[in-house]
């Protein structure tokens, strides 16, 4: 029994042995050296062509690197070879200016001779507009041509004085500014008549007005004289009421005697009417009012001048409702 059991495991043995042909795991041993060392100089070969495959890898991917460096040194090095030529570039000479940076000179040259001519178009546009500002400057303000011009005051006696449609010559007397002409105004109140209804009678000697409408009919800024204002330039004529007429009344236009016209107040005799706008004594006489009430809301003072002599008077008496010239003094 024990017999049988060894020969059983020496069996086993025999064909577990890598040596054993008969074994399932048996190798073939190769007697001639050559052979071995021939495989085991494949196997070396191997080893060394691993080696030198990554060792060439090595060599490539260092190459590589000191190409990428010699690469960045190469663009450094350029990048400051041409900032040091962009700065030595002003300071060389205009011979050493190549073809194509002389032909970029001209074209930049061309390019602003193309472009003078706008700058030139804009500038009449630009003073065209500061030419035009002040006219559109507010509506209130006069435009800059006639700004420009010099303004002439008013000047008493040398200026005149527009009422209505018609424009009347003023004269300076005694320090007072006056109305150097009858009145033809028409106001809107009260009434007013040409003597006996003839128009040429007006054109001659004015209108003939009753008292409320001689009141309202001076210009803006005028109004009618008092008695002593009356009065006080025939004192300034410095002649006594006997004679000072003769210095109110104009040199021609008088029936009878004339004046001297001293005081150029150029009086002319445009006569009266009555209530019933019955007229006399045109040519002859002539009354002008005052502010100066005689009776309220009846009758005031009034400057009478004839023609048959140099009297004068500022205290006649008109009833309102009379009609007679008007002359006017500045305020």
């Amino acid at each position: 029994m024990a017999l049988l059991l060894l020969a059983a495991c020496s069996d086993i043995g025999d064909r577990d042995n890598p040596l054993d042909p008969g074994a399932e795991n048996y190798v073939a041993i190769d007697d001639d050296p050559e052979s071995s060392s021939s495989a085991i100089q494949s196997d070396d070969s191997r080893d060394k062509s691993s080696s030198s495959v990554s060792s060439s890898s090595n060599a490539s991917s260092s190459s590589e690197k000191q190409s990428s460096s010699s690469s960045s040194s190469d663009v450094i090095l350029s990048a400051s070879e041409e900032s040091s030529s962009s700065k030595i570039a002003p300071s060389s000479s205009s011979k050493d200016v190549e073809p194509d940076e002389k032909s970029s000179s001209s074209e930049q040259a061309e390019s602003s001779s193309d472009e003078a001519p706008e700058t030139s178009s804009e500038t009449p546009t630009q003073s065209s507009s500061s030419v035009e500002s002040p006219s559109s400057s507010s509506k209130d303000e006069p435009k800059s041509s006639s700004s420009s011009e010099t303004v002439t005051p008013w000047t008493c006696g040398d200026s005149t004085i527009t009422r209505g449609d018609r424009e009347y010559a003023t004269v300076l007397i005694n320090e007072q500014c006056w109305l150097k002409e009858n009145l033809q105004y028409e106001p809107s109140s009260g009434t007013t008549l040409c003597y006996g209804g003839v128009a040429a009678n007006c054109e001659t000697y004015g209108r003939l007005y009753d008292f409320e409408a001689a009141d309202l009919a001076c210009p803006t800024g005028w109004r009618l004289p008092t008695k002593t204002e009356l009065e006080d330039l025939a004192d300034y004529s410095g002649a006594d009421m006997y004679d000072a007429g003769a210095h109110f009344k104009a040199k021609s236009g008088w029936t009878g005697e004339n004046g001297d016209d001293l005081l150029e107040f150029t009086a002319l005799p445009g006569g009266k009417c009555n209530e019933e706008q019955t007229c006399s004594k045109i040519g002859t006489s002539g009354y002008w009012w005052t502010s100066t009430e005689k009776v309220k809301n009846s009758s005031h003072y009034a400057l009478y001048l004839n023609g048959d002599g140099s009297s004068f008077t500022a205290a006649n008496i008109m009833d309102n409702d009379q009609y007679i010239s008007v002359r006017c003094v500045k305020k």
